[in-house]
């Protein structure tokens, strides 16, 4: 049934019935219902009470700020020249000043990619895949690379290299939800670091993710 469950999620986010970005929150909504419905805990989910809410949201800041500079000045590299590629950001430049397209972008990204990915992928798919690979001390790393994988190929737009990237940003946010327990924290670090992409765009310095290849990596 955990398979089942998983590919039905998977397969409705492709769907044409609800589009983006209310599509994964649309499913969220219903994997909530579910679980409260079967009385399954919503800890399973992740969903939990925040304790020490300053601290909290000061680590998951911290967290995402440390691991977008090394994304931005090594890892990111690395995938690009692996893949002969360098991920194109032009569509973005049209937010640069404008205010309220800007804003339309960053709740469409706090409510899709921050808020659903999260409790989808890290969520609802870790619990799945929890019931569904054996128990064992290969499990975790089972569940964590299934997970990154599929939330990778949601993202199959974005061409080899950012397939690459999406799974080792999906390795990541497993890790920290697994860490954490609390999928919250995951919500806010992956809000913070797509909320210090459209920043950049906004402002018109999407030109800084160029910097490290002109500097250091010589392409």
């Amino acid at each position: 049934m955990a398979a089942l469950f998983i590919a039905a999620a998977y397969l409705f986010m492709f769907g044409k019935l609800i589009s983006f970005p209310y599509n994964i929150p649309f499913i969220c909504a219903i994997i909530i219902a579910g679980y409260l419905l079967f009385k399954r805990p919503l800890f399973l989910l992740g969903i939990q009470k925040i304790r020490k809410p300053f601290s909290f949201v000061m680590m998951a800041a911290a967290t995402a700020l440390a691991a977008e500079l090394l994304v931005d000045w090594l890892v990111q590299p690395l995938v690009n020249k692996l893949c002969t590629t360098v991920p194109d950001y032009s569509y973005f430049s049209v937010l640069e000043n404008k205010t309220s397209l800007f804003t339309k972008y960053f709740f469409y990204t706090w409510l899709s990619a921050a808020v659903g990915e999260e409790l989808l992928f890290r969520g609802f798919m870790s619990d799945q895949l929890n019931r569904l690979v054996p128990p064992g001390k290969w499990q975790t790393s089972v569940v964590l690379f299934i997970g990154a994988v599929l939330f990778a190929f949601a993202h199959g737009y974005e061409g080899p290299a950012g397939i690459a990237m999406t799974f080792l940003w999906g390795i990541f946010f497993g890790i920290l939800y697994k860490r954490s327990g609390n999928i919250w924290f995951t919500v806010l670090v992956h809000g913070i670091v797509d909320t210090i992409f459209l920043s950049l765009a906004y402002t018109g310095h999407l030109s800084y993710y160029e910097l490290p290849n002109r500097l250091f990596w010589g392409y």
